[in-house]
């Protein structure tokens, strides 16, 4: 469905910019873990813009990439 996919690509965006934001914050406070959090973020939402994916999928192919390069980042931030 057009509509959904152009919908899936503006929250994209979103998730991209407040993404920025957490990784701007994180690098002010020298905090590590939200820096991360805040990359994490915008790969996903990056991933939404690029393929017009919804968000469980965008987060479903972050989870398989982060799995096969063994990257174990726990995050107490959800994708608010």
């Amino acid at each position: 469905n057009e509509e959904r996919m152009n919908w899936d690509i503006v929250l994209g965006q979103w998730k991209r910019a407040h993404g920025k934001i957490i990784e701007r914050y994180g690098l002010f406070r020298g905090d590590a873990m939200r820096v991360l959090n805040g990359e994490r973020k915008q790969f996903s939402g990056e991933l939404q813009i690029r393929y017009g994916v919804m968000k469980y999928e965008a987060q479903w192919h972050l989870n398989a990439f982060r799995r096969r390069h063994g990257i174990c980042i726990e995050s107490k931030d959800s994708d608010r």
